[in-house]
């Protein structure tokens, strides 16, 4: 992950972590707790998830949004292993 990711992008990912199931799926903080534990903005949060999405790390699983009584409901999040990390794992790991 470290050739991957940039650090804030990987320590973005280890808070969420504390918000998963042991088996990382339903990773669902919310923004507003999320931030508070990040202590980042909800737009460079949102710039770190979106980069571990693209990287292949994350999944949303859930969309969040509004619910018909007008509650929200956060953003479920999966951990994941990118599909070509197993070709790229000794030059990740190193000799």
């Amino acid at each position: 992950m470290s050739a991957d990711l940039p650090e804030p992008v990987r320590y973005s990912l280890s808070v969420l972590a504390l918000y998963m199931n042991p088996n990382g799926t339903h990773g669902r903080p919310g923004f507003q707790k999320f931030t508070g534990a990040r202590r980042v903005s909800e737009k460079t949060l949102q710039r770190h998830l979106e980069a571990a999405i693209a990287g292949g790390w994350l999944v949303l699983a859930q969309r969040g949004g509004r619910n018909g009584d007008g509650s929200t409901r956060a953003n479920s999040y999966a951990a994941a292993i990118p599909g070509d990390l197993y070709p790229r794992l000794n030059g990740i790991l190193g000799p």
